[in-house]
């Protein structure tokens, strides 16, 4: 998922995504949600894998926010600079940037307002 050889960070994000989904998929089907000793077990393997600034009372939170979630419901999206896109590349005091495509934000904030209003 982390090849940056063949394609670009977007192709990346993309390809994470569909990991984590898999893994997602996975768990479910394995009822992991449903057994104590499995969430802990993945726990300790993310801890040991994974770096992240959130508590453990926060990830205990997504696990609960989790098994209440209807799956087949997430939506998933990557913001890219594609034709189809809603940035563009550009360069700001020679920095890399991506900007909106219509020169405003208002496509990007509708996007996230279907995301989160389904």
């Amino acid at each position: 998922a982390r090849s940056r050889y063949s394609s670009s960070d977007f192709d990346r994000m993309r390809r994470q995504q569909e990991v984590i989904s898999a893994i997602k998929s996975k768990a479910l089907n394995l009822g992991v949600l449903a057994n104590p000793v499995k969430i802990f077990n993945i726990l300790d393997i993310v801890e040991k894998n994974i770096s992240t600034d959130m508590e453990i009372s926060d990830i205990k939170e997504l696990i609960s926010i989790a098994k209440e979630a209807k799956i087949q419901d997430i939506k998933r999206e990557v913001l890219d600079s594609s034709e189809e896109g809603l940035l563009i590349e550009d360069r700001v005091n020679g920095m890399y940037v991506l900007l909106p495509k219509s020169g405003e934000y208002r496509e990007i904030q509708a996007l996230f307002k279907s995301i989160v209003e389904q």
